[in-house]
């Protein structure tokens, strides 16, 4: 087999999930009546994509099934002292007695949270910014925090209002090898959700599998469940990841993203709700432009080569080069650090590395937006940041930029420097593009009337009578 694109790649794999899997996968025992699979469908998508040699492996198989999947799996794991000793601890942990000890101390350990209307789920700091901004705070919401505890519960400021995960809670490990962490994950969320019983479980995004447990878990339990937008939807991922979601509620940035998900998504009710912390941002759509362009960087991951990024960092630097008067900033992506590439620029334009603004106060000033295929492109597009993506990838960028005429979106160096060119250079060429963006902002982002919360708490009654 030849060298394929990461995006031939991925549609095997979602071919090998949904119709070569779906099978064995709906047929395996639920547990409290759970329906298991999404989850499983995005376990498994997310384990072939971060190893492609899955794909030679599984993909000329004449008759493939979980089995083999399964023992590839612990071929590959069984290398790891890492998989054996967790192998070996959840073997011991899932003994009856040790977790009847384990569950009811948890149970005890959880009754001094106090019971509050908002439970949050997620993993990462950025997602805590983000609810932030929207308007909880640890007065109304509990956090349930999966990983990088310190740095989260540093931005939420209330150890008190902070839960972890119960890591001793554990079930018996009879099942297939690849799929028991997502059997590990769903006893513990239960346990969790079901002990602290808030009125509203909440997590943001929807593509991963704990997002997906949340959503069955509260369905089962009768409690409301919420999944907030954040970020954009591609295809082939959004096949599997963004798919058959159970969520009560999907909060939208705007019509556009509802109508990309309703028709993968018939469970769920979505809510045109506007862009998180648009409050805040409404604010900064009044910030004087500046001869400012922002260079939005990605990682070496996935669909994004290494020829992809080095094409990107060039073009950020003969920006700067040829623009002398204007301010080229280059932002690093958040969880991914490439010195090297920040030293190029440094040392061979007048650009800058911006690290202390947030990124929306960074785009509020700026004329134009530049990335490869970040969703970040819409925030520019929301603050009139003329959203441009120099794409070489084998990955359409999830907004049609060039269609709609908001934007640019090309896999020429040369195109896209020269349209950089033109529109620092000529104000009329600038606002053909900003009038395109006024006329179709509002199917992009609605405009919230109020708090996420406090929509939540006074109008979600008004949508499930609908």
């Amino acid at each position: 087999m030849g060298k394929l694109s990461f995006c031939t790649i991925e549609k095997g794999f979602v071919r090998i999930i949904k119709e070569i899997l779906s099978l064995e996968l709906s047929s395996l025992p639920s547990i409290n009546n759970i329906n298991m699979v999404p989850a499983f469908n995005r376990h498994l998508i997310s384990i072939f994509i971060r190893d492609h040699s899955y794909y030679s492996q599984l993909f000329d198989s004449s008759s493939l099934s979980l089995s083999d999947v399964d023992a590839l799996y612990q071929i590959k794991k069984c290398k790891s002292k890492t998989f054996k000793i967790k192998t070996i601890l959840l073997t011991f942990l899932s003994n009856d007695i040790l977790q009847y000890i384990a569950r009811a101390w948890y149970k005890l350990f959880l009754s001094k949270y106090r019971k509050r209307q908002f439970l949050i789920v997620t993993h990462h700091p950025k997602f805590v910014r983000q609810f932030i901004s929207c308007g909880f705070d640890s007065n109304n919401t509990l956090w349930l925090i999966l990983n990088k505890v310190d740095e989260c519960t540093k931005l939420i400021g209330d150890k008190k209002a902070v839960v972890k995960m119960p890591r001793s809670i554990s079930h018996s490990t009879q099942s297939s090898a690849i799929l028991n962490p997502v059997y590990q994950t769903l006893h513990r969320l239960y346990f969790t959700i079901n002990t602290l019983n808030p009125e509203f479980v909440i997590c943001s995004e929807g593509d991963a599998v704990y997002h997906s447990l949340i959503s069955e878990i509260a369905s089962s339990l009768s409690l409301t469940s919420i999944c907030v937008q954040w970020g954009v939807f591609y295809d082939n991922w959004r096949d599997v990841a963004f798919s058959d979601m159970t969520f009560t509620y999907f909060m939208a940035w705007g019509d556009y993203f509802s109508e990309d998900l309703k028709p993968h998504n018939p469970s769920t009710k979505f809510v045109s709700f506007g862009y998180p912390g648009s409050f805040d941002l409404k604010r900064l759509t009044t910030t004087r432009k500046q001869r400012k362009i922002v260079f939005l960087a990605q990682a070496i991951v996935g669909h994004l080569d290494k020829e992809s990024v080095e094409a990107f960092v060039n073009l950020c630097i003969a920006t700067a080069n040829l623009l002398p008067d204007f301010k080229v900033i280059y932002r690093e992506h958040p969880s991914f650090s490439m010195p090297c590439y920040i030293s190029k620029i440094l040392s061979n334009s007048n650009a800058s590395i911006d690290t202390c603004q947030s990124i929306t106060s960074s785009l509020a000033d700026s004329m134009m937006c530049v990335a490869i295929t970040s969703s970040s492109l819409m925030e520019g597009l929301y603050l009139d940041s003329i959203p441009i993506s120099f794409n070489r990838t084998c990955l359409p960028h999830s907004i049609p930029f060039q269609t709609l005429k908001v934007g640019l979106e090309t896999s020429e160096f040369d195109v896209a420097l020269d349209f950089l060119m033109r529109a620092a250079r000529q104000e009329e060429l600038r606002s053909t593009y900003l009038h395109k963006i006024s006329q179709l902002k509002d199917s992009f982002f609605a405009t919230p009337t109020m708090s996420l919360p406090a929509f939540l708490s006074s109008s979600i009654q008004q949508l499930s009578n609908k």
